[in-house]
């Protein structure tokens, strides 16, 4: 006999007389925000321009309260070149910035109390855009322009520059797949595959293939990418339609290192901007957010996303998506109180609510039988549609269908008995709200 434990945790099920809220824990006037990240839930890092100012924040309690650990003033600089655009953590010690328009990297080694730069002789002077930069890890990193990289394997105290050549252009979304593997989008603004560029060889070679598209759409885009392990990853993207940018939602997946990218979502909100920015917190629970008040949130690994609606205070532009332990973070710029657009950080916290429910709290009830059965029982005569789905930790869908009911005091039953051992998520939905979240172990 399988023993199969079910519990629930906070992160993971929705009280039914709760709602989500987000709350801002970080505001100052006119701060623009380039990098949001978390290492791990102790350890969550903001970094901002505001005005003539590169500011870094920390925070220690899961996104909650944020303090300034470095503060830059590039007009007292003699040197100043402005405008932080890119920035990597590798870990709790080891922080790394770049400009705009000029490369140039600072680098601290003391959790960012404080700064070194390394400029690259007459390639640092030249005013071009900065459009590549990532650490493998403290030593191992790349940087580039739309003309060429420099890369290091010493933490930038020595480093060598190899041309882009006919992949002029190349760059945006990056990541190492080894430490002598880079692998960047054939352009930076417009693409959904990559290029590999062997660091040791200087030589550039095809790493993923073009995803189609058919005639007459608009082309599908990769934005940003986010892997969870060393091979599995996600991406953000959009395809044009209609008017200016406005963009449908993608969300890519792979499990090959980003040797292919698969389309697991494709979304759809009027009037609206696509998704920039991924995150995940686990192989289930991801985010993606874009400007002006865009934000997504997905607990099955990516396949379903419920879009989130901000106040007004939230729909900033700029967006950047991290997770904290067991809360979303995300941060928006600030217009300068323009509109109410106040920007900062924002966590999305649980609060009490009690808005109307065709649901009542206990009116769900789902267990483990001794014979290896999902029992789900649902005593609300308000609905008749319900749907159950089953993930594993990867994200991949094990079970989907609608949930069987002759009455409302009746059971549904899932057979998991050929389930391995390991972790399942389920979630319960009715149309497009999701009723209750939960997961159970096979042991």
């Amino acid at each position: 006999m399988i023993r199969i434990i079910l519990f629930f945790v906070i992160f993971l099920s929705l009280d039914l007389y709760s709602e989500k809220q987000w709350v801002r824990k970080h505001y100052d006037e006119y701060e623009t925000y380039t990098r949001l990240e978390c290492i791990d839930s102790l350890n969550c890092y903001a970094f901002t321009d505001a005005v003539d100012w590169t500011r870094i924040y920390r925070s220690t309690d899961q996104g909650d309260t944020w303090k300034k650990i470095f503060e830059m003033d590039h007009i007292a600089m003699d040197d100043s070149v402005f405008a932080i655009n890119r920035c990597d953590i590798v870990d709790s010690n080891n922080l790394f910035m770049c400009y705009i328009q000029h490369l140039i990297i600072e680098k601290s080694d003391d959790g960012g109390k404080s700064f070194e730069r390394r400029s690259f002789g007459e390639i640092s002077g030249t005013k071009t855009p900065v459009i590549t930069f990532k650490m493998f890890n403290e030593r191992i990193g790349i940087l580039g322009d739309i003309f060429k990289v420099v890369v290091t394997d010493d933490g930038w105290d020595t480093w060598k520059i190899i041309e882009l050549g006919e992949h002029k252009y190349a760059g945006g979304a990056s990541f190492f797949i080894d430490s002598n593997n880079v692998v960047m989008l054939t352009s930076r603004t417009n693409s959904n595959n990559f290029l590999k560029l062997n660091i040791s060889n200087e030589t550039w070679s095809q790493y993923s293939e073009p995803i189609e598209t058919p005639e007459g759409e608009e082309k599908k885009i990769i934005y940003d990418v986010y892997f969870i392990s060393d091979s599995i990853g996600f991406a953000c993207g959009s395809q044009e339609y209609g008017v200016g940018t406005f963009g449908k939602d993608i969300i890519y997946k792979t499990t090959n290192k980003g040797r292919l990218w698969e389309i697991i979502y494709e979304g759809f909100q009027e009037k609206s901007f696509s998704t920039t920015k991924i995150a995940f917190g686990s192989h289930s629970h991801g985010m993606a957010v874009g400007s002006w008040g865009k934000i997504m949130e997905t607990y099955d690994g990516g396949y379903n996303w419920e879009y989130l609606y901000p106040n007004e205070d939230f729909s900033g532009g700029l967006a950047c998506v991290a997770i904290a332990g067991e809360y979303p973070i995300v941060s928006t710029s600030s217009t300068g109180g323009v509109g109410n657009m106040k920007g900062g950080i924002f966590r999305l916290e649980n609060v009490s609510s009690t808005k109307n429910k065709n649901i009542k709290k206990n009116e769900i009830d789902v267990h483990v039988t001794n014979d290896s059965k999902l029992k789900v029982k649902i005593d609300s005569p308000a609905r008749n549609a319900y749907t159950i789905q089953i993930n594993d930790i990867l994200g991949r869908t094990l079970y989907r269908d609608d949930l069987k009911y002759e009455n409302i005091n009746s059971y549904s039953y899932i057979d998991v008995l050929g389930y391995t051992s390991g972790v399942y998520f389920y979630n319960i939905s009715s149309g497009n709200e999701i009723l209750k979240l939960g997961k159970f172990i096979i042991e």
